[in-house]
This record gives C-alpha cells, sequence and structure tokens, in this order.
C-alpha cells in the first residue's frame, strides 16, 4: 500500500501478490541483482503452491489455510478489494483437500475474507471443500470469515457443521441502516438490519457460534448512537463480539477520504503505524469529540468483556448451539478480546482452560452449566 515508504527501509519491495513475482525476486538476489521494486500480478489460484505447514510453531494454537481471495464489494474502510482485486478468485477444491491433508493441527482457519463468497458459483465451491472434507475423513475444528449470507443456505451449514465448522466471523459493523449505507456496506443492507437476529439464530441452529465485528466511530455516529450500538451487542445473540475503532488504513477509500480532509492524528511514519491495530483511536471523528470515543472504547470494554459477562455469553451459546466445542471457540475468542484491551492489567486477564476443558469432555458438566 506504501512502497515509496517501505522502500527507504528495505532493499526490494514486492507490490501486490508475490507468487508471480517471487522467482523472479529470488533468481535477481542469487544473481546480487535486485531490483528496488517488483510488481506482482493477480493471478488465477490454480497454482498457488501449498503453505510450509511442516515449519510452523508447534506452538500455534491453530494453522491456516486460504481457498479464495478478492472481493467485489466496495466496503470503503476496508483494504481487500484494494489489495487482491474484485475478482473473487478460487482455488481448484481437491487442491485445498490436499493442502488439508498435509496440516497436523486439530484446529485451523480459513483466512479467506468471505468463504461463501457472493454468487451461487462461489456458494457451490465452499460446499464441495466441505463435503470433500467429510467423504475425506479430514476430522478438524475450524472457523472462518463469511459474509451475513452464510445464513441463507441450509444445505451449505449443514455440510459446513459437519466438516468441523465452530464459529464464523461476520462483519455486523453497525445495526444501523444509515451507517451501512454511509460506508457501502451492501450486504448487510440487503439481508437488512431488522433480520440480524433471525439469521444469527439460523447459524446457530446448526451447532456453529457467530463472532459478529462492530465498529466504534464512523461518520454517522453521535454518542447516542455508540450508546445503541453497546445495548444492541448486549442484548444481540452474537456469541463473541470483536469491536474495533475506525482505523483509515492506506489504500481504502476511507484512508484518502480522512487524509484530505485533516483528520487523521496519527501521522508521525513509520512510528506511528504500530497504533493502526484498530484498538486506537486515530482518527477526529464526525460527530463526537476525539476523547470522547477513546473513553466510550473503553467503558464499553469494561463492561462487555468483564468475566460475569462473558460466562452469561458462554450459558447462551451452549443453549443456542448445543454444542460445546462451538460454545468454547465463542468463549475463548471474547477472552482473547479481554486480555488484549486488559494487556497491563492481569487481574481482568481470563485463563480459558480453567472454565472450557470440562465443558468440551463432559455431557454432565454441559448440563450443569446450560441449568
Amino acid at each position: 500500500m506504501l512502497p515509496d515508504e517501505t522502500a527507504e527501509y528495505a532493499d526490494a519491495v514486492v507490490i501486490g501478490e508475490a507468487e508471480s513475482i517471487w522467482k523472479d525476486l529470488l533468481l535477481d538476489f542469487e544473481n546480487g541483482g535486485m531490483k528496488k521494486k517488483y510488481f506482482g500480478k493477480l493471478l488465477p489460484l490454480d497454482n498457488s503452491p501449498h503453505a510450509r505447514h511442516d515449519l510452523f510453531n508447534e506452538g500455534y494454537i491453530f494453522d491456516s489455510i486460504q481457498t479464495t481471495r478478492g472481493c467485489p464489494m466496495t466496503c470503503e474502510f476496508c483494504t481487500v478489494t484494494a489489495f487482491n482485486g474484485r475478482a473473487y478468485r478460487a482455488r481448484e477444491v481437491d487442491d485445498v483437500l490436499d493442502e488439508l491433508g498435509k496440516i497436523s493441527s486439530k484446529s485451523f482457519m480459513f483466512v479467506d475474507d468471505n468463504i461463501v463468497g457472493y454468487n451461487t458459483k462461489a456458494r457451490n465451491h465452499a460446499k464441495a471443500i466441505f463435503k470433500g472434507m467429510i467423504e475425506r475423513g479430514i476430522e478438524k475444528d475450524w472457523f472462518c470469515q463469511a459474509s451475513i449470507n452464510f445464513g441463507d443456505d441450509d444445505e451449505l451449514l449443514q455440510l459446513a457443521a459437519k466438516s468441523g465448522c465452530r464459529m464464523v466471523l461476520i462483519g455486523v459493523e453497525s445495526e444501523n441502516t444509515d451507517a451501512l449505507l454511509n460506508m457501502k456496506k451492501r450486504t448487510n443492507l440487503k439481508a437488512g438490519v431488522d433480520n440480524y437476529e433471525k439469521i444469527f439464530s439460523k447459524i446457530q441452529s446448526f451447532g456453529i457460534s457467530v463472532l459478529g465485528t462492530f465498529i466504534f466511530g464512523l461518520n454517522t455516529d453521535t454518542i447516542d448512537d455508540l450508546k445503541a450500538r453497546v445495548e444492541y451487542i448486549k442484548n444481540s445473540n452474537v456469541d463473541a463480539a470483536q469491536v474495533s475503532v475506525l482505523t483509515p488504513f492506506p489504500g481504502t477509500v476511507t484512508y484518502d477520504q480522512y487524509k484530505s480532509q485533516s483528520r487523521i492524528t496519527a501521522t508521525n511514519y513509520p512510528k506511528d503505524w504500530e497504533l493502526y491495530d484498530g484498538g486506537e483511536v486515530v482518527i477526529i471523528p464526525q460527530k463526537i469529540k476525539k476523547v470522547e470515543l477513546e473513553e466510550f472504547r473503553m467503558k464499553y470494554a469494561k463492561i462487555f468483556y468483564n468475566y460475569k459477562n462473558l460466562l452469561n455469553k458462554l450459558r447462551t451459546t451452549l443453549k443456542a448451539t448445543r454444542n460445546a466445542k462451538a460454545a468454547v471457540w465463542a468463549f475463548s475468542a471474547n477472552a482473547h478480546y479481554n486480555n488484549m484491551i486488559f494487556e497491563d492489567d492481569s487481574s481482568r486477564h481470563i485463563r480459558v482452560s480453567d472454565i472450557t476443558g470440562s465443558l468440551v469432555k463432559s455431557p454432565e458438566m454441559l448440563s450443569k452449566f446450560v441449568r
């Protein structure tokens, strides 16, 4: 996204996807003649090389695999389209299954930005992968990212659950139609904010938990909007919640807009890039003060991510999914966000293993916990 800045700190910069140009870079390196910049192309994924899973550290909680790239949507805050293009490119199903066979970990993530895509062809591609996992006996627990239309297809949900899906991350962002219009979140607009709960319940009925992502500090947000979003998250049937502050990442429409309006406050680059993690306020909001947004985010975190609230969420997830593994995955995600937010306060940290291990192993403990 920022090759000129990067070039100040590196011998060579690869701009774009690496597969098309990596061999050239290595040859130039071996011959002592590396170029300053290399420009990768967006190629079909038919011959995409497998990751070297054997090199991964054994301490990783889960492995990862990618089956598609690209997104035809134009959500203004998102980097995906800018980096991977608008064409939705998919790998061959058997090739994906072959790579999955190399993964030794019992858990993994499909790191696709949207595993089910936006049309029937893309959805059938996902179904074929899930079905292939079942037929090959690939018994692993996994989670993925998807748009809200993940809940539209019973067959897809059934195959996903049977093949080991425990949790799906869905970009909710806001429960406010005006906010979705402003950020051009078209898939959510099509689904309708009034149908969110129904869609989440549908997914949960197949034994899959829902991790919803939300954004604070949108252009349309007032203090009342933020309070309403907090109440929505607390009362919603999402099982885990990831809340970020609107962050203008380079390459996005949001970044260009905020930069042109002089509304980015962290501009001491490259030092300030460490603040662009979705947890720090690096913008001047439109309808509230920056300090109000900072204070509100921490106030929300203390309310939602407290131990008692997360235990209640765990109970409701167990009831909704009737699946201990799905509930544990959602609780683990919430605990992870708790530990990130309260990084400097170990007294607030949650040890997931202290509470979840027995739930997976013991049906009796599971029933007792739900009661």
